[in-house]
Formats: structure tokens, C-alpha cells, sequence
């Protein structure tokens, strides 16, 4: 076998944990590419006013009084836009949905309503390269990592660690990696073969 096939398919086992970290590295900032800060807030109506309220880090409460939810939707867009991301409990009488989802589209720069939690993740999975991005939890100051699994005629959503997330990522790239290297040995084969029996 020529011998930069033999480098191809035997590498050294330290250049393939030299691999490994590299690979690690790249992905703490990859991941966090697409990062949303997401906070708890709930929704109430009194006396035909909307009233929202959330919880900052340290018990800190913040209220407001809107007369609508359009309302509601442009200062979530003007005044608390670096929160992209707020799950709210509805507690407003008859409503259909005890929890929904305010979710602020950049390059829209509006606010979109899901009523549940896929819907949501879909959305912003769209606007990702790898179906992958980051929660960060501003009160908790805790993250966690989405990833988009495509089944049969759907998506799921599983929520990760950033350990997992980055071996997910690690174990896919050296997969494709072996898949070249098979690739490589087929035309490796069919180049050398005729000139072995000339």
C-alpha cells in the first residue's frame, strides 16, 4: 500500500487525540454562536390591564401594566431586547394555553407567540447553520444546549449539556471523517489495481 495511504488509514494515536481536543476547542465558541437568553415571567389581567411580571437574579421583580398584548410585544422588542427568549405562565382567564413562549426575531426585529415549546424550538433552529444553539438562563445563569434530531417526517428536540453537545458534534465529524477515508481507499483502489497487474 503506498504510503501515504498507510498515513491515511493508521495515523498516530497521538494525532488522533491531537484531533479530538482541537475539535473540543473550536466547538466552545461554535456552540455558542447561537445563543438566546431566555427568562420566567407570568401574565395576568386586572382590571382589564395586562400585567407581566418577572424575577431577576437575587428575588428581584420587575412589574408592568399594558393595555394589550400588542403592547406588551414592542416593549419586549424595545425596551427588554436583550432577553430574546421569555416563557411565560398565562394566567389570564379562559386562556387556552397556561404556558406560551415570546420569542424576538432579530432580523424581524418583532416579537413572535408560540404556544408550545417545539414550535418555538423549530423557529429558532431555523435561523442556525448546525440545528444547534444555546439557552442561557438569566436568573439561574445556567445554560443548556438544543439540538434539532430529524426523524421520520419530523423533528425532535433534545436538550444537552455542553459535554454532550460537544461530543455529539466530535463523534459526527469523525464519522464523516472515516466515511472520506473509505472513500479515499475506494478510488485509492481502483487508480493502483490496474497498474499492480500490468
Amino acid at each position: 500500500m503506498p504510503s501515504f495511504l498507510v498515513n491515511l488509514f493508521y495515523p498516530a494515536k497521538r494525532n488522533y487525540q491531537d484531533l479530538i481536543e482541537e475539535l473540543y476547542d473550536e466547538l466552545d465558541s461554535d456552540l455558542r454562536s447561537y445563543r438566546e437568553v431566555s427568562c420566567k415571567a407570568s401574565l395576568e389581567k386586572i382590571d382589564a390591564m395586562l400585567q407581566f411580571s418577572y424575577e431577576m437574579r437575587g428575588g428581584f421583580h420587575k412589574f408592568f401594566t399594558f393595555e394589550n398584548e400588542n403592547q406588551l410585544d414592542q416593549f419586549l422588542s424595545k425596551k427588554e431586547k436583550e432577553i430574546t427568549l421569555w416563557e411565560i405562565q398565562d394566567n389570564r382567564n379562559n386562556h387556552f394555553s397556561p404556558i406560551i413562549y415570546k420569542y424576538l426575531d432579530d432580523i424581524e426585529e418583532k416579537v413572535l407567540t408560540f404556544l408550545n415549546k417545539d414550535e418555538l424550538y423549530k423557529e429558532i433552529s431555523s435561523t442556525t447553520d448546525q440545528g444547534i444553539f444555546c439557552v442561557y438562563d438569566l436568573k439561574e445563569q445556567t445554560e443548556i444546549f438544543i439540538l434539532q434530531k430529524k426523524r421520520f417526517l419530523k423533528y425532535d428536540f433534545q436538550e444537552l449539556s455542553l459535554k454532550k453537545a460537544k461530543k455529539h458534534f466530535v463523534d459526527r465529524d469523525l464519522r464523516q471523517a472515516n466515511w472520506r477515508k473509505i472513500y479515499a481507499l475506494g478510488i485509492a483502489f481502483f487508480v493502483f489495481y490496474p497498474i499492480s497487474y500490468r
